[in-house]
């Protein structure tokens, strides 16, 4: 008799035990990121660090907002962040290289890094990560829907899956239009991109197989950066490719870059906003006139126009 109450009891602890595991299992997802590197991780991450910047908006724009822990601190500079997104105020800044300490100190589930070598680092350190990055292999166009596939990979949460098919489906539809689009507004198809984001200067362009290489080429555009082996190709090998199209962003960017300019394209909203930096004011500048200009338009709450204007004597590079 004592020996079959052991035998049994040994039964429902194997029992209980099996039971166990299979819960354990069903809590756990493995996921492969963007540069085919596996982890298995635990579902639904109640506190994330978007540590890659290209995370950030989309899991705020799925609702998962609530989840975010911080991000990488550049993206906080943005002066319409809290007005848009007022929560953002509470949430951590991180570095780009941040400590491993800090993520385990703030007891993260999941951090989104934006290279490789960041996320070997933290796995390294027991820290689960993931990479997402802004360049895909060869090309953009398989990674367009990467991340967005990820988040209903990790969240078991029906209104995220809604918000999730729904965005890929708009998002598929403005592709679509713009790719059968007769509309010749596009009059020049040479672009070369200035990103400002970091302040380095003119040049800095990001490079094949970028989100912005997929997006102006889907736009019909020639976009210069494919052309370059570096991030930050010289004035020469600009003027060599003959931009038709310069598009830039930033004031110290727009300032020194403006007298080269002998066209600009303009949005112009009917409201005055309080901001600490402001593009130049063609109206009342006499090398400037206005060559065209759409009829008022509106997008919610906000009135705009497009404004062409155009340089009175065009100025040699």
């Amino acid at each position: 008799m004592k020996k079959l109450c052991s035998i049994l009891t040994l039964i429902i602890i194997i029992i209980s035990t099996s039971c166990k595991y299979q819960v354990q299992n069903n809590n756990l997802v493995t996921i492969t990121d963007m540069l085919g590197d596996t982890i298995t991780i635990p579902k639904n991450p109640q506190r994330v660090a978007c540590v890659s910047r290209t995370t950030y908006d989309l899991l705020v724009a799925f609702g998962l907002s609530d989840k975010i822990d911080g991000a990488y601190k550049n993206i906080y500079d943005n002066p319409w962040l809290e007005t848009v997104y007022p929560n953002s105020k509470n949430e951590y800044r991180y570095e780009y290289e941040e400590n491993y300490e800090t993520f385990l100190t703030r007891k993260i589930d999941l951090v989104f890094a934006p290279e490789k070598y960041i996320s070997d680092n933290l796995k390294a350190h027991g820290i689960n990560s993931l990479c997402i990055s802004l360049y895909g292999n060869p090309t953009y166009d398989d990674y367009l829907f990467f991340f967005a596939d990820m988040i209903m990979n990790i969240w078991d949460d029906k209104e995220v899956h809604k918000k999730v098919l729904t965005w890929k489906q708009d998002v598929i539809d403005a592709i679509e239009k713009c790719s059968n689009s007769n509309d010749n507004r596009i009059e020049y198809k040479k672009l070369f991109y200035v990103r400002g984001d970091k302040n380095k200067g003119i040049e800095y362009t990001d490079t094949k197989g970028s989100f912005t290489e997929f997006a102006f080429r889907k736009l019909g555009f020639d976009y210069a950066g494919k052309f370059f082996n570096t991030t930050k190709p010289s004035k020469e090998e600009i003027c060599k490719y003959n931009p038709d199209v310069f598009v830039i962003g930033g004031g110290k960017i727009y300032d020194m870059l403006m007298p080269y300019c002998d066209e600009a394209i303009v949005t112009r909203l009917n409201y005055r906003y309080e901001a600490d930096t402001y593009f130049p004011d063609l109206d009342n500048d006499d090398d400037w006139y206005i060559a065209d200009e759409s009829e008022e338009m509106t997008y919610f709450s906000i009135e705009y126009q497009r404004v062409i204007y155009k340089r009175k004597s065009k100025k040699e590079f």
